[in-house]
């Protein structure tokens, strides 16, 4: 049984994927023929101020192509695929879908773009789903944060104002799974040579994503994850000295003590701590990269 595309989605597509034709009355500015008071021709500020609502909005409509990659999604999710599993071909797509050639190969492409599937070559290609992550959504908010303007130094004060609200919420996180990760990574933190940058960092880091990933809220772990991710990137390395490791990984074994105790106020209390002399140090390490903006 075919799946059409309906509503919004046929119009936007077309019965042949060719854009509809406008007359010359629909082309016409929404304030044309609107004089301002007293100076025919002319248009009032309002009316400029309208037009660039309108031109807004029309900016605002979905493409066929993304409403076609949602349309995947969906089935994706319904059909509980994972990574590795291959979607249909592209002639069962324009026939399940109702859609041209050239929507289905834009609709691939956004989800390629973003990560959440990858197109391979050959006569076993194809599209075919991706373990996408954190990463993946980091990599693609931050042409959306560069073009806002976006400092690096705003992303890690972001941090300091989400993560030691996670830490209060992994404190209510009693599953033992969860538990025995805390237990297991206070354990890496402790024995850790401090001399090691890579192995250092590893657990250092390791800390903060299992911070990031406690929440039993997706929406804010996700987020989290993905702060981190645009962080690290621009700060491959460690900014603290070999002398302030220790404190570092004192810190990091208190939280997660207070984690496995389910003591919240003080995990969050410790946490706004340790992040704030973290934001603190890497300002004073670093002031030419906190003050950059993302991508620049």
């Amino acid at each position: 049984m075919s799946t059409k595309l309906s509503g919004s989605r046929a119009q936007a597509d077309g019965a042949t994927g060719k854009p509809r034709r406008t007359t010359k009355a629909a082309k016409a500015s929404p304030t044309q023929g609107v004089d301002a008071p007293g100076k025919p021709g002319r248009r009032t500020k309002a009316d400029t101020r309208d037009t660039g609502r309108l031109r807004t909005l029309r900016a605002r409509l979905p493409k066929a192509a993304e409403l076609l990659a949602h349309e995947l999604l969906s089935d994706i999710t319904a059909r509980e695929l994972g990574p590795g599993d291959r979607l249909p071909q592209e002639a069962v797509m324009i026939e399940r879908y109702g859609v041209a050639r050239a929507t289905v190969r834009e609709a691939l492409r956004i989800l390629e773009v973003n990560g959440l599937i990858e197109i391979r070559s050959g006569p076993r290609g194809g599209p075919i789903l991706r373990d996408a992550g954190p990463a993946d959504f980091s990599r693609m908010a931050s042409f959306f944060l560069q073009a806002e303007g976006i400092t690096v130094g705003e992303i890690l004060e972001a941090r300091v104002q989400l993560e030691p609200f996670l830490a209060r919420g992994a404190c209510r996180r009693r599953d033992k799974t969860f538990l025995a990760r805390v237990a297991d990574l206070k354990a890496q933190s402790l024995a850790v040579d401090l001399k090691d940058s890579d192995a250092y960092l590893r657990v250092t880091r390791g800390f903060h994503e299992l911070i990031g990933a406690a929440s039993t809220n997706r929406m804010l772990s996700l987020l989290s994850q993905c702060l981190m991710a645009l962080f690290a990137v621009r700060f491959p390395e460690d900014v603290f000295p070999l002398s302030d490791r220790v404190h570092v990984i004192r810190e990091h074994d208190e939280v997660m003590a207070l984690i496995l105790a389910g003591d919240a106020d003080a995990a969050e209390q410790i946490m706004t701590e340790h992040m704030v002399r973290f934001a603190r140090r890497v300002k004073t390490a670093r002031p030419d990269q906190y003050e950059k903006v993302l991508g620049r």
